[in-house]
């Protein structure tokens, strides 16, 4: 199989790309961008001081929409009590409705050119909706500068605060959030447990069976993630390969599932959860995938190891201290092969389906040059 390297230009604020702290400063990247993308974001006044208090975390919920998705902005309905959250920004590339802004959102509208040009390759798997790019720009690594003075950041898909579908999504408290970090404040990023499925494999499946994600690409995913990460000793109910006496198990197999649409994340000095994200958006578009939770457990496990139970908390239906514990480590026997290198230059091979029409050969190799990401 023939595969396209491409060499990926820096921005994305820099850090998403590069690995860069989230806290530094963008410089303009070398191709030919003429300003950071700081330059050109346009927000509203805060109506909120922040507190310059020492004894009080400092602490913003952010959204975003963008390309007019599912028409998300004109179905926001009033919110009654935001449980804390007095900072609250929203990212979008088209005005929000007075009652966003009655409702005390501080808007940043992000114009055309925004998002570097280099940022993401024209060359596509597959085709992706209006504002993918931007979506993933804000999610996944990059901190808008108006986010920098802050400790941390509360992420909820614009989905959940426009229509209050409690299904999957919670607004938590302030000041459980606060109470949690101050008890673990080691934790680089808190998230939610899926409420349907435990572990990522199960994910493929149901969002290939739903068409959010083409069969051939996750299949050509899967390949590649299980040589990466190879093999367990296993004596659990799940035995794949008997082999010099001992039962293994694909690590893949046991990665647990993440929900991706809340988030607490820390902003500052977290280097490998800025390329944690990075490798997980990369990989997104150098494999064809939509769907983050099809990709973001196996990032984290390639870079915080055994450290994942220290830098990351998984939670329930809620976010406090009782209900929220350390993720799990990747398993202690486990092969895992080039660990840290990222998930987007893993070695693919081709998965032959029915109506696939080759499209593996079309697939972006991301090559990120001298970075601090290998």
């Amino acid at each position: 199989m023939r595969l396209l390297r491409v060499l990926v230009l820096v921005q994305m604020g820099e850090g998403l790309i590069q690995g860069t702290p989230a806290g530094a400063v963008a410089e303009p990247s070398q191709a030919g961008d003429e300003l950071s993308p700081e330059d050109a974001l346009l927000c509203a006044p805060a109506r909120r001081n922040l507190s310059v208090s020492t004894g009080i975390l400092k602490m913003a919920l952010y959204t975003y929409s963008f390309g007019n998705y599912r028409h998300e902005i004109s179905q926001y309905r009033p919110w009654d009590d935001f449980h804390g959250w007095d900072h609250r920004y929203v990212f979008c590339d088209t005005s929000i409705t007075q009652k966003m802004v009655a409702d005390g959102w501080i808007q940043c509208l992000v114009p055309p050119g925004y998002l570097p040009r280099a940022t993401f390759q024209v060359h596509r798997t597959r085709n992706v909706s209006a504002g993918w790019d931007l979506t993933k720009f804000f999610k996944f690594g990059h901190v808008a500068a108006v986010l920098r003075p802050f400790d941390y950041l509360l992420h909820i898909d614009f989905s959940f605060i426009a229509t209050r579908n409690k299904y999957f999504y919670f607004l938590p408290r302030f000041a459980d959030v606060e109470a949690l970090i101050r008890t673990k404040p080691e934790v680089e990023l808190i998230a939610l447990r899926h409420r349907e499925r435990a572990l990522v494999r199960s994910e493929w499946q149901v969002t290939t069976k739903n068409k959010m994600e083409f069969q051939h690409l996750i299949c050509q995913f899967g390949q590649a993630m299980r040589a990466k990460f190879g093999s367990e000793a296993s004596t659990g109910v799940n035995r794949f390969l008997f082999l010099n006496n001992l039962w293994l198990t694909q690590v893949v197999d046991v990665t647990p599932l993440f929900l991706m649409g809340l988030f607490v994340r820390k902003v500052h000095n977290v280097p490998k959860l800025d390329v944690i994200f990075a490798d997980t958006v990369r990989t997104l578009v150098s494999f064809g995938l939509k769907r983050d939770q099809n990709v973001f457990p196996l990032a984290l496990w390639n870079r915080y190891g055994n450290m994942t139970s220290i830098k990351v908390l998984m939670c329930g239906r809620n976010i406090s201290t009782a209900v929220c514990h350390p993720a799990r480590n990747p398993p202690a026997s486990s092969t895992i092969r080039d660990f840290g290198r990222p998930l987007a230059l893993t070695a693919r091979s081709a998965c032959n389906h029915t109506g696939e029409h080759k499209a593996y050969d079309k697939v972006l190799v991301y090559d990120p040059g001298p970075t601090r990401m290998s």
